[in-house]
């Protein structure tokens, strides 16, 4: 009844290759991971820093606007 082909042994090396192979996938998931999240951190603080800047610009197109219309 049990089975002959059965090698613990060899069970045992493809289970460690299995989970070797496993952590450098989440290994290199993490630092992808990492990097996208710094990629989004950077895109968020350039958008803001442009939106900043825009809001800049409009005031001062403002103030250009009102002084026109006094002279």
């Amino acid at each position: 009844m049990l089975n002959e082909n059965f090698d613990p042994y060899d069970e045992i090396c493809k289970l460690q290759i299995n989970l070797a192979e496993s952590q450098k996938r989440i290994a290199t998931l993490e630092q992808q991971s990492g990097l996208l999240f710094q990629n989004q951190k950077q895109f968020i603080e350039g958008f803001n820093k442009s939106a900043k800047r825009i809001d800049e610009l409009e005031k001062r197109i403002l103030i250009m606007e009102k002084q026109n219309e006094t002279t």
